[in-house]
């Protein structure tokens, strides 16, 4: 099946419509299951019926049946010989392949009927059937073969939508395609202010292709370059590491050549671009540090910490700090590598709350020179490594990331080589070295990343995410991941892809914005091959009105319509807002996707909601979306940070969503049957809303997983006097 998933993905890059991705589908699957079978039937024989033919001379593995040639097409017949159908043979432009019911035969969409046999139902293999008019069909989960526009009431529909059942497996999506000009091949992450400005740098591109610093809105919009590095005693040159915002406003960073021996150079800018000093250039040789890889950190007290990679006393790179305004460059500690230091620190320092500092080095250490973690006081002294790395099986090897310090105060990063696969590991580690452990180890497969390059974040949920450069369905782009601290759970969330659309090496790790989502870039990849800017939007949780990733105690009297609500965290913190009437319906969503909660009610007799943005409660919202008798049921279905308005009509069993990333283009989905409950929540881990239902009669779950919502899940768990907790506010 490796040749149908290599096959899948280079035709849904070039498909322009739904039809042809439905093509491009159906005809790789049957290339893969069927190529053996034809293969072998040619030692039969050829001719009128038979799997193969002969035609000039040439073998062919689909054959016209009325006579002794060769079908021509893509899949196996073209067009003008509709009764070459053969699975994923082609049928005439307004018809499909009847499979499954007359091998030879097409599918009528209109009719839903075989059309050389039109007492045989029929309904194509993907469960959905899409007319050239634009009209939608499902099949029905109860007669395979029954393709309509509504299914029986006793069963769910189990039909999407091509655009959507295509549209990506997470909600991911490209906000800036650098072109060359303003940037190329970004290594390092992102940094955001408390406007929401992003910031970050770029490796090559710019006026010298020497690389660019540059800022931009989170959702693309007012990119600028800040600066072109251009070199020279007076400037640095292709930044590896990533910026930091200082205690002054201003942008710190350093940059890998450049300055006034050409070994990097550390530098501030505003965040306006003016004013780019370079603080510090690096001499190298046995005195000095040279070629910084890893980015900054600022310390309490201002001071500026870092590492190089190369240098020292003994070329194997140093430890180093400086003050903001460029004074007191001191070398900190100098790796010797061996059995008892590490050496080629590839990543940032990190701070520990009692103030020592952390770190890796890619190499040294005692066992088979394969990295190390150490700490160091900010002075210098009481330099120690906390483990060496073994590589193997059973443990990690060669780590380029920085580390993290959790909430419950482990030490937790990544090693690219290492682990059951040789192909990377997430570990944790106290601070004082003890309790080292594998949390996940990369296999590589479809399903899976390898070699991680980057440490990690752990979000406001408490979920670990990172990056790696490598696996995934393409095997050499990357992926994002999420872990549970304690391993216990793991996923990828986007598997990147080979395309203008999106990006390819992540080299760098994840940031997240204060409204949850995650922002990232790659190397390559994108419409100019340059590399990307991202963003990945995470469902948050519900009921969060402080916006401190925790839900709140918050209780809607509707005698006054007031809202009553008390902080989680202990503080003490509360909210009284008058929002509603007698009758409303109270709901939970973050309408404007700031990372809090909004005040929100639906009112039934008018089918219109009424909104409270946190972000901006001076401006309320009025949106008309559903009546009565609907059941309001809110939900980033879309995963871009924000709830979307969405309504289900029980009569009809359909639901009715208004997509904030899209809110001109209104989504419709029949999914269940009078008598069900509606129950979206984000079963799949995906950042989505997962439309989904409960029926009470057999206590069955029916969900469209937005991941892969072609397979639908269907789960028996409860009976018919149980009250599923996912149901909406007031059902």
């Amino acid at each position: 099946m490796e040749a149908f998933f290599d096959a899948l993905s280079r035709g849904l890059a070039t498909a322009v419509s739904r039809r042809q991705v439905f093509r491009v589908l159906l005809g790789t699957i049957v290339a893969s299951l069927w190529a053996q079978r034809a293969e072998a039937s040619c030692a039969d024989g050829c001719g009128p019926g038979s799997y193969c033919c002969v035609c000039n001379g040439q073998t062919c593995q689909f054959c016209n049946l009325s006579a002794d040639t060769c079908c021509q097409g893509q899949w196996g017949c073209s067009h003008t010989q509709p009764q070459c159908c053969f699975f994923g043979g082609c049928c005439a432009s307004d018809t499909e392949c009847c499979a499954g019911f007359n091998t030879y035969d097409c599918c009528n969409i209109f009719t839903s009927t075989c059309a050389n046999s039109p007492s045989i139902k029929c309904c194509n293999p993907l469960l959905v059937c899409v007319s050239p008019s634009g009209i939608s069909k499902v099949c029905c989960p109860d007669d395979p073969g029954f393709c309509a526009q509504v299914c029986p009431p006793h069963s769910p529909q189990i039909g999407i939508s091509l655009q959507s059942a295509f549209a990506g497996a997470v909600s991911f999506g490209v906000v800036h395609n650098f072109t060359g000009a303003d940037g190329a091949s970004p290594l390092a992450g992102l940094v955001q202010d408390s406007n929401g400005t992003l910031y970050g740098m770029t490796n090559t591109g710019g006026s010298v292709a020497q690389g660019t610093i540059f800022k931009m809105a989170p959702h693309g919009s007012s990119f600028t370059v800040l600066h072109n590095f251009t070199g020279g005693a007076t400037d640095g040159a292709n930044p590896h590491g990533g910026l930091i915002r200082g205690a002054d406003g201003a942008l710190y960073g350093a940059t890998t050549n450049g300055g006034a021996s050409n070994l990097g150079a550390i530098f501030k800018i505003a965040t306006d671009g003016s004013g780019l000093t370079v603080l510090y250039s690096f001499a190298g040789g046995s005195t000095d540090g040279a070629s910084p890889y890893g980015g900054l950190i600022q310390g309490p007290d201002g001071t500026v910490y870092g590492t190089t990679r190369v240098g020292g006393s003994d070329n194997l790179g140093t430890v180093f700090r400086i003050a903001p305004d460029g004074s007191g460059f001191t070398i900190l500690h100098n790796f010797t590598g061996g059995v008892i230091d590490g050496a080629t620190p590839n990543s940032s320092l990190i701070q520990g709350p009692d103030g020592t500092l952390y770190g890796t080095t890619v190499i040294g250490g005692s066992e088979g020179n394969s990295g190390t973690i150490f700490k160091i006081a900010p002075d210098g002294s009481g330099f120690t490594v906390l483990r060496s790395f073994t590589g193997g099986s059973t443990d990690g090897a060669n780590p380029f990331g920085s580390l993290i310090v959790g909430r419950d105060g482990k030490l937790y990063g990544t090693t690219r080589l290492g682990g059951s696969a040789n192909l990377g590991t997430v570990f944790q580690i106290a601070p004082d070295g003890s309790g080292f452990t594998i949390l996940h180890n990369f296999i590589g497969n479809p399903t899976d990343g390898a070699h991680p390059y980057a440490g990690l974040i752990q979000a406001s949920d408490g979920t670990l995410y990172g990056t790696t450069i490598n696996g995934g369905t393409n095997r050499v782009v990357g992926t994002i991941f999420q872990l549970a601290p304690d391993g216990s759970t793991y996923s990828v969330r986007h598997i990147f892809d080979v395309n203008a659309a999106d990006g390819a090496l992540p080299f760098a790790g994840l940031l997240q914005a204060p409204d949850g989502t995650l922002y990232g870039t790659t190397s390559l990849g994108g419409a100019n091959s340059n590399g990307i800017v991202f963003q990945l939007g995470l469902e948050k949780p519900s009921g969060d009105f402080f916006g401190d990733g925790k839900a709140d105690y918050a209780v809607f009297r509707p005698s006054g319509g007031t809202w009553y609500v008390l902080d989680s965290n202990g503080a003490g913190n509360t909210l009284v807002q008058q929002w509603g009437t007698s009758g409303d319906v109270p709901l939970r969503g973050d309408f404007d996707g700031d990372g809090k909660s909004d005040f929100a009610v639906w009112r039934p007799s008018m089918g219109e909601w009424f909104v409270i943005p946190s972000g901006n409660p001076g401006s309320p919202i009025m949106q008309q979306w559903g009546t009565s008798g609907d059941i309001p049921v809110p939900g980033d279905y879309d995963g871009d940070g924000k709830t979307d308005y969405a309504v289900w009509r029980p009569s009809a069993g359909e639901w009715f969503i208004i997509p904030s990333s899209n809110p001109g283009s209104p989504t419709v989905q029949q999914w269940g049957t009078t008598g069900d409950i509606p129950v979206p929540v984000d079963y799949d881990g995906d950042g989505k809303t997962d439309i989904a239902v409960w029926r009470p009669s057999n206590g069955t779950w029916y969900i469209i997983p937005s991941a892969t919502p072609t397979n639908f899940t269907v789960t028996q768990w409860g009976t018919n006097d149980d009250i599923p907790i996912q149901k909406p506010i007031g059902q």
